[in-house]
């Protein structure tokens, strides 16, 4: 039974532009972790306008959307995409009826719209309902829709709901989820925000138990040894980028500042000495020149703009690599 009245879901169509929609420069929490781009929701607005000119009078839709018994599978991909606040959820409640009796329903995936949908109107919660909704769950259990709603959990600050979600996983054993790098990336993200002992074990635990492409696991652990120093457990920050510093700038920075913590001077220099196609980060340089040896100081030291931490906090992308959803393990795919 729908519960709301049509003339409420018929209001003058105007687009909303929301300030999290566009790229913001600083490290806070009202900034997106994957790259707009990949989440299709950098021109979100047009693409909002785009669908719209389909619709010649927005009255005569709601009342069609509503009124009829059988809802076709345009006419919801429509309404999602097209959704205010105030509509979304009345859509809920018609998109249950249709996946309720629409039980072959193969042709579209609408979970990775609906996320979109309630990332754009800013509605962190609601997505987390929609992805635990088991009617839902034939829509939401790929990578994208997974993808879109840690990202909005994170940006909002429901990091422990963000984490909870790959526990969710775990737990589900979708490995068909869990083999995309992004999803174990905004794991240890949730985890570095919540900054607690516990959150680290998890992070630790996390990386022994990955199903990603082994040229990403790199990255994941690369994110875990900043929360380990951020933790002060310098010793396993320093073991987990060890053979990391050649090829990855973040996990040589990490490196030097956990053998500057722990007073290890020789080790200190000789990584810069022998690692000059990287360079320093502000915090780095920092670090070393409040450390109050001569040694450090007589070293012209540059650095480049930017710390560690906004470096892991950087928006994740991973281009267009074909290797990004290559099975690891056969035996989870069969």
């Amino acid at each position: 039974m729908i519960s709301r009245t049509i003339r409420s879901l018929i209001p003058p169509f105007t687009l909303i532009t929301k300030k999290h929609c566009f790229p913001l420069v600083q490290c806070t929490v009202s900034r997106f972790i994957c790259d707009r781009a990949f989440l299709k929701l950098d021109n979100y607005d047009k693409e909002k306008e785009r669908f719209a000119s389909r619709v010649s009078n927005m009255e005569s839709f709601w009342l069609r959307l509503l009124s009829e018994n059988n809802v076709f599978e345009e006419d919801l991909k429509l309404a999602w995409i097209l959704a205010k606040e105030h509509e979304l959820s009345t859509i809920v409640e018609l998109s249950e009826k249709y996946f309720e009796e629409t039980s072959l329903f193969t042709s579209f995936k609408f979970g990775p719209v609906m996320m979109r949908t309630c990332h754009y109107l800013n509605k962190p919660l609601l997505a987390l309902e929609i992805f635990k909704n088991p009617k839902f769950v034939k829509q939401t259990d790929d990578a994208m829709s997974v993808i879109i709603l840690m990202d909005l959990l994170i940006e909002t600050g429901y990091f422990e709901e963000a984490s909870s979600v790959y526990e969710f996983l775990c737990d589900k054993e979708w490995y068909y989820v869990l083999r995309h790098p992004l999803v174990p990336m905004l794991y240890v993200i949730s985890l570095y925000k919540q900054g607690t002992k516990d959150a680290l074990d998890k992070a630790l635990l996390c990386c022994k138990k990955l199903y990603v492409n082994p040229n990403y696991k790199g990255k994941v652990e690369t994110i875990v040894a900043g929360f380990a120093l951020k933790n002060k457990s310098i010793n396993t920050a320093i073991s987990l980028v060890a053979r990391k510093v050649i090829e990855s700038e973040l996990a040589f920075n990490i490196k030097v500042q956990g053998h500057v913590l722990l007073s290890e001077w020789d080790r200190v220099f000789r990584d810069i000495h022998n690692v000059k196609h990287h360079s320093l980060y502000e915090d780095t340089v920092q670090l070393i020149l409040n450390s109050g040896m001569d040694r450090a100081k007589t070293n012209n030291l540059k650095c480049l703009k930017t710390t560690v931490e906004e470096r892991i906090l950087a928006p994740l992308t991973l281009g267009d690599n074909k290797e990004v959803m290559t099975p690891i393990k056969k035996k989870f795919y069969n």
